[in-house]
């Protein structure tokens, strides 16, 4: 680096498959991304939050989608979209 270096974006996090997690342009607001289906694909992008303030899923896909719960997602024919759905103790 020298005097004409000038950070333009820096790439804060990533995950383990090199998907980036968190971006931000110099001085602006951070760029967030959940990454299911096998870490292949974005699910959710969020501005102005870190990776760590968010979470999305569908219970369709492998992942979590940021969120921390104990169980499975089961097979339904109740779950009102989709054909999956996550069962809560009350």
């Amino acid at each position: 680096m020298d005097s004409r270096y000038s950070e333009k974006i820096s790439f804060n996090q990533y995950d383990s498959y090199d998907n980036v997690l968190e971006q931000q342009k110099a001085g602006d607001m951070k760029q967030s991304y959940i990454w299911d289906y096998k870490s292949s694909l974005p699910i959710a992008e969020a501005t102005n939050a870190s990776v760590t303030d968010i979470a999305a899923t569908s219970f369709e896909s492998d992942g979590t989608g940021g969120f921390s719960y104990i169980g499975v997602p089961v097979a339904t024919s109740l779950s009102l979209t989709g054909t999956k759905m996550l069962r809560f103790n009350k």
